[in-house]
């Protein structure tokens, strides 16, 4: 029962931190940033789109790494201190690696974006 409330509750974070960033980006200082970086085709329907999807994929991830690290760090099995280390540096290169795909991904995704963009305008 708590596992499927911790989920729920990593999905919800995850839905709003989406959802601030959004906002962030459709208020005065975002479209500022936006413009400053040559990303203005993340202000149209897809853009947020794609903006939410990763936002939202990428808090998942942050979130439950941390939650589970938290979960099974309380243990109460004894293991050398060799092994935990090794366990934690597991976690953080998992994390990581699964940032890193996102961003790629992200980065994938942005392209096509750009490209539709200027082929419409």
């Amino acid at each position: 029962m708590k596992s499927a409330l911790r989920w729920m509750a990593i999905f919800g974070a995850s839905l709003v931190a989406a959802k601030l960033i959004e906002i962030f980006l459709t208020s005065q200082p975002g479209k500022k940033l936006l413009e400053r970086t040559g990303s203005t085709a993340l202000l149209s329907d897809e853009g947020m789109g794609l903006v939410r999807k990763y936002a939202k994929d990428a808090t998942g991830v942050v979130l439950g790494t941390l939650v589970n690290h938290r979960v099974h760090g309380n243990s109460e099995l004894v293991r050398a201190g060799w092994v935990d280390v090794i366990d934690n540096a597991a976690e953080i290169m998992s994390t990581t690696g699964s940032l890193l795909r996102m961003a790629t991904e992200f980065w994938d995704e942005r392209q096509e974006l750009y490209k539709h963009f200027r082929a419409r305008y």
